[in-house]
């Protein structure tokens, strides 16, 4: 979720989320995620709290395929560095 707001909002919305959740969703918190056919399309819609203020971010499938890319790199090197 971070990296998504990283990717769409930037880093300070970014460390807004990662601030607003400190240690955990609280039990009435949390993070609904909607899966939309379009045909050979999908979406996936995120709705999600931030101070009480709920919010939609959405993710398209080049998103999600850079995400990923991202995450491999930095096991890379992380993997590199132990």
């Amino acid at each position: 979720m971070a990296k998504l707001l990283e990717e769409t909002q930037g880093k300070a919305k970014r460390d807004e989320f990662i601030k607003s959740v400190g240690g955990g969703f609280k039990e009435t918190q949390g993070i609904h995620v909607e899966v939309i056919n379009k045909g050979t399309e999908q979406k996936i819609v995120i709705n999600f709290e931030i101070n009480g203020q709920k919010e939609t971010v959405e993710l398209d499938d080049k998103l999600l395929k850079k995400i990923i890319a991202d995450r491999a790199e930095f096991e890379k090197m992380v993997g590199q560095n132990v």
